[in-house]
Order: C-alpha cells, then structure tokens, then sequence
C-alpha cells in the first residue's frame, strides 16, 4: 500500500519542481521563433533572480504523431546554477499549448506566483495551470 504525504514548502526542503500546462497561447511568434524563446528565458532567469549556466540547448521536432495529437514539439533546456528550467511546447493547428517545468533547490518567496505572472506577461496564454512538487532528500 502506497501512501502519499504532503509537505509545506520549507528550509528543509531540498527544492521544489513547478509544472505549468499554458494553454492557448496568443504569442505564437515566442513559441515558434528561438531567438524569441533566448530572449524569454533571460528575462525570466532575471526576474527570478537565478545564474545562467551557459547557453540554452534547444531541438525541435518537424511534424511527427497520429490522429488528434499530430503536431511538432520544441524542447528547450536552460541550465541555471540552483538546476534547470525545461521548457517543452508541442503544437498543432488547432492549439498553441506549451509546457514549462522548472526545478531548483534555491528557496525563493512566491516563485510559483512570480513565474506565473511572467508567463501570462510573455506568452499571452488564455489559461494557466499549475503544480508545485516540493523535492526532499
């Protein structure tokens, strides 16, 4: 028998995983252009006050997949000096969604409420959900 067990975010803690499903996205010009994504990458590496770890790796995939799931996906992958930030997208004709996930072990106040607001600000999403995993060791 599983159990599951809920932690508060605290200085125990070994770091915390953020998951952010975007969907709806009317900045399609940021998903669909690197230099763009480098761009929003160094603004929010900033805004929430992290060290680049080198350049961004970036890879994107030509049209692969079946029925309603056919489409493309970029994947993007900026290491910072507390862990990384991935930033998966995957697209069709009929959405414009894109996945973000960020993990670090540097405790920063509101991180998930500060991020979320730069996504709305940067990809102009209709909706925005996320989930917050607080890592131990």
């Amino acid at each position: 028998m599983s159990s599951i067990v809920y932690y508060k975010m605290s200085s125990s803690c070994w770091g915390v995983s953020l998951h952010f499903d975007l969907h709806k996205c009317a900045n399609t010009e940021l998903i669909n252009n690197s230099d763009k994504l480098v761009e929003w990458c160094n603004s929010l590496v900033e805004t929430i006050s992290m060290k680049k770890y080198g350049e961004p790796a970036i890879c994107k995939t030509h049209h692969f997949g079946v029925d309603n799931k056919e489409g493309w996906t970029l994947v993007f992958v900026q290491l910072i000096e507390t862990s990384n930030i991935t930033l998966t997208i995957h697209c069709n004709d009929s959405t414009a969604d894109a996945y973000l996930d960020l993990f670090t072990c540097k405790l920063v106040p509101n991180l998930e409420y500060i991020v979320e607001q730069h996504l709305f600000q940067w990809f102009q999403c209709k909706t925005l959900s996320s989930t917050k995993i607080n890592r131990l060791a």
